[in-house]
């Protein structure tokens, strides 16, 4: 039986795959990879896709054309590595007689890790200390008390419960905004079904809610001139849930006061972003999943989720 070939376009699988290989062979396929920063454009993906059997994906952007494309050639089996797929049409992967499975429920203590150290960050100004002494500067600015302030978490799966546990150990307060969540028993959380009230309390908020159509660039001038002045913002999810242009004119307005993302609306982040300019930015690049006892979990399940795929259309 010759080995049936697999694409992988996720940038934490593709820095460790030398662990894979004989992985990927014991379950009869080979793999290959292209040099990409975060992600594959279309028309990469066009050329390519339709000549593989199998598709680890990352962040790459999908469409009808690009899928149906892969249909006319040889793919039938994808595999999202880790948890979002708001890159994908799950309709169209449906229709057009796909194979498809994410890694759900993996990175929720990475991720919220990620985020306290962003919140801790802005509140202690130890990024900004940090890059100024590297600057031959011995800035001594104040910072702020976490205990009894308040922390507004968005979306309450696994990566906002796990803000929420790290949370209260440094005394903070919590709200917490999910519509389709069942209020939780943890009675030190202000569960609020209704968006967005109470923000103006909150002198943080974290974004940790998945992206789909409804929620699309939500966090725009409506949300931020309800934010309390001085607040930060903390995004963890998607860059795509954050309408920056709008971002740029409350933080320039002293509304927000700091901002600290690992995901942005363009990735990589511009070279001429307004956010590399601010000392009160803290930037990430799109990887707060990127642990190494992580990445090789999901990287094996991934494995195995497309070993099983492919198997069953052989059959």
């Amino acid at each position: 039986m010759n080995k049936q070939k697999i694409l992988i376009t996720c940038p934490p699988m593709i820095g460790q795959i030398k662990k894979y290989r004989s992985f990927f062979s014991k379950h009869k396929m080979q793999f290959e990879f292209p040099r990409i920063k975060q992600t594959l454009d279309k028309k990469k993906l066009i050329k390519i896709l339709p000549k593989y059997d199998g598709w680890i994906a990352g962040d790459d952007e999908t469409n009808f054309q690009i899928l149906n494309a892969a249909k006319k050639g040889k793919l039938k089996a994808i595999i999202k590595w880790g948890v979002g797929t708001d890159n994908f049409d799950l309709n169209i992967i449906k229709k057009l007689g796909f194979k498809f499975s994410n890694i759900p429920n993996v990175f929720g203590d990475e991720v919220a890790n990620v985020a306290m150290s962003y919140l801790l960050g802005l509140a202690t100004n130890t990024f900004f200390i940090d890059r100024k002494i590297r600057q031959q500067s011995w800035p001594k600015p104040s910072g702020m008390m976490l205990k009894n302030k308040t922390l507004g978490v968005v979306g309450y799966g696994d990566i906002g419960k796990n803000i929420c546990k790290r949370a209260h150990v440094f005394g903070l307060k919590t709200i917490v905004w999910d519509k389709y969540k069942k209020k939780p028993k943890n009675t030190k959380i202000n569960f609020i079904k209704n968006w967005p009230n109470n923000i103006n309390k909150c002198d943080f908020v974290v974004i940790a809610c998945s992206l789909n159509k409804e929620n699309y660039r939500f966090f725009n001038k409506t949300i931020f001139r309800k934010m309390k002045t001085g607040a930060y913002l903390i995004n963890v999810s998607r860059g795509d849930l954050v309408e920056e242009k709008d971002l740029i004119k409350y933080m320039k307005k002293k509304i927000i006061k700091g901002f600290a993302s690992d995901v942005f609306n363009k990735e990589p982040i511009q070279n001429n972003s307004y956010f590399k300019k601010n000392d009160n930015c803290i930037l990430g690049s799109h990887n707060s999943s990127n642990v190494i006892e992580k990445v090789d979990k999901v990287s094996i399940l991934a494995i195995l989720k497309l070993s099983s795929f492919l198997r069953k259309k052989i059959n």
